[in-house]
């Protein structure tokens, strides 16, 4: 693993941002020394770590910005480019407008080890990988995490919209985010206790219309910056090209069950409402109830529902 670092010029005026969340060590769950402690701020180029690292400037902690390089192929990917080296170029004028330290580190084969092979393995046992949550269990909160505190950090903070509570047993948990549009505590559903002991997340108590106000309000260069979208730091993918670098198309069954014509209780189908009268362009089978078909599909043609995909 090879980690360069560099500590930008600060050129930032004193923000004046309003209506901040409490970022308190004893809102964030950490303890009353917590102040001075050295926070990594995952940054990724983007809106949401770029207004973690901001808040948690202005509110006094000692913090840095450690930026990840995860991918190299552009095998598949829609833009025809590592989307990273923009990512990363972004990231820089960031910290140096919030005026902190910025480092780099290419985590790109325990991230191909963790997590594109653990997602081609899924998919070539039938079964559908959530790469997202492999991603913060083995790359943030493990291997990025041992980066940032092989350079001094106590603690990672992340733009995630979650936040953490603490019970009085000790016992850390992990809370939706005050966004409903954007709550993102499903993808870190796997992070063990002690992960969650350094993990900060200080932009769960406010909605993204919040984030990009105080990006504005913070002059960041990621204010309008556009949300990411595919798989976590490889990017927008054709699936099926990202796919067949490692597995070969094959012929198979797709079978369809419409959701309109039953309700799922204790495992058994079950009729929820009748289908619509058949109509010009619309399959036939769809003029019956569920259980009739059910019946006819089972009895007389058990590929009725079924299409072949392939080659």
């Amino acid at each position: 693993m090879y980690v360069c670092s560099w500590k930008l010029r600060t050129i930032m005026d004193t923000a004046l941002l309003h209506n901040v969340p409490d970022l308190s060590p004893q809102a964030l769950g950490l303890p009353e020394d917590a102040v001075s402690k050295r926070i990594c701020v995952g940054l990724s180029g983007g809106v949401d770590s770029s207004v973690a690292a901001l808040l948690l400037k202005e509110a006094g902690y000692d913090v840095f910005a450690l930026f990840m390089q995860n991918w190299h192929d552009i095998t598949g990917t829609l833009h025809g480019e590592c989307e990273w080296e923009e990512d990363r170029r972004v990231a820089e004028m960031v910290a140096r407008r919030i005026g902190i330290p910025f480092h780099f580190v290419d985590l790109s084969d325990i991230y191909r080890r963790q997590v594109v092979d653990y997602m081609f393995g899924e998919y070539a046992r039938g079964r559908t990988p959530n790469p997202d949550v492999m991603c913060n269990s083995k790359i943030k909160f493990a291997a990025f995490l041992q980066a940032a505190r092989d350079l001094g950090a106590e603690y990672v903070a992340t733009g995630h919209y979650c936040r953490k509570a603490v019970t009085k047993e000790g016992m850390y948990r992990i809370l939706a985010g005050n966004d409903r549009n954007k709550d993102q505590s499903y993808f870190l559903c796997q992070l063990t206790q002690e992960q969650l002991s350094r993990a900060l997340f200080p932009i769960g108590e406010i909605v993204k219309p919040e984030v990009r106000r105080l990006a504005r309000e913070g002059g960041l260069p990621s204010a309008d910056k556009k949300d990411s979208q595919g798989i976590c730091f490889v990017g927008k993918v054709d699936l099926p090209v990202f796919l067949q670098q490692k597995l070969k198309a094959r012929r198979g069954q797709v079978v369809e069950i419409f959701p309109e014509f039953y309700d799922t209780l204790d495992g058994i189908p079950r009729l929820r409402k009748r289908a619509q009268p058949h109509r010009r362009g619309t399959p036939r089978r769809r003029r019956h109830n569920f259980s009739y078909c059910l019946r006819q599909w089972r009895r007389r043609h058990p590929l009725r529902n079924t299409h072949t995909a392939g080659t």
